[in-house]
């Protein structure tokens, strides 16, 4: 990627009147979540092209991760002014209105998106999340198993199926789920704490007391882990607890074995065309068949 990001710079420097090259420097940064340095080689783009559709959508991703949700808002209602069957606007638009926590509005962005692209992953995961806050946690289901059926190595769908299932109370599944994540993802500390979550409601202190340690080890305080922490050592102290859930000694003991699986697997490569990387994505294709049950 940084090599990507050197060649539409040096593009840039030969011709500054180039569009593309804008764009492709931006879209490099935006993959390494340089989203301030993105939206700068967005904004050339759009100044270049005040109506490309592209850049202006491109411009929306990059605010909405920066968390300048109006801003962002304003740039993909410009897009879809232009074309109002741009499905990355549309969803970008979908993304935003959940943050802004008006769910109605936003369900109707990710219905419009995937009228235009029926298995576009993100679009999908996005319905879910709506139906997820709207707590219609089966539906969720469904369509978080839509988006890994479409992208199997989408780690936030599988953070997110986790979060579903433990909804939905089948705590042994969540795990599993998490673990998915963490294959894809090692370094994901949001889905170390509810796999914690996860250990914790089903019973098995120990393994939520470990997966709080590392969470809280990972990262900046986090007073709701921390307290979750305490409880699970005030349980283990009072011999109370069921481990049958315990799937392995340390949840998180593979993390080293799977970032070199990881490396080898071409894992940033989400069609898995290397040899190595259908290697690695055939370990968990036969979960994914079933995972919208």
């Amino acid at each position: 990627m940084s090599f990507l990001k050197l060649c539409f710079s040096r593009a840039v420097r030969v011709d500054p009147s180039i569009e593309d090259a804008f764009t492709g420097s931006g879209w490099a940064l935006y993959n390494l979540e340089r989203y301030k340095e993105a939206l700068s080689a967005f904004e050339n783009a759009v100044r270049l092209n005040p109506m490309s559709v592209t850049a202006l959508s491109a411009q929306g991703w990059s605010l909405y991760h920066l968390k300048r949700y109006d801003a962002a808002l304003s740039c993909f209602d410009v897009a879809l002014e232009t074309d109002r069957k741009d499905a990355s606007a549309l969803e970008g638009k979908g993304w935003v209105l959940f943050r802004l926590e008006s769910f109605s509005a936003s369900l109707r962005c990710f219905d419009r998106a995937l009228k235009i692209e029926s298995n576009r992953p993100t679009a999908l995961n996005g319905k879910a999340r709506v139906l997820h806050r709207q707590k219609h946690y089966k539906e969720a289901l469904r369509y978080v198993g839509r988006a890994l059926n479409s992208d199997p190595a989408y780690a936030a769908a599988w953070d997110h199926r986790g979060l579903l299932l433990h909804k939905l109370q089948r705590y042994e599944e969540a795990v599993l789920a998490y673990e998915h994540a963490f294959e894809l993802k090692p370094v994901y500390p949001e889905a170390l704490e509810h796999m914690g979550d996860a250990y914790f409601e089903s019973g098995n202190y120990s393994a939520a007391l470990r997966c709080y340690e590392k969470f809280l080890e990972s990262g900046p305080a986090n007073a709701r882990a921390a307290e979750r922490k305490r409880l699970a050592f005030r349980k283990l102290e009072e011999g109370a607890g069921n481990e049958q859930l315990a799937r392995r000694a340390d949840p998180v003991s593979e993390i080293n074995e799977v970032r070199s699986l990881q490396e080898t697997a071409a894992v940033s490569n989400p069609s898995g065309t290397s040899r190595s990387g259908l290697n690695f994505f055939s370990r968990i294709c036969n979960y994914v068949k079933n995972v919208g049950k």
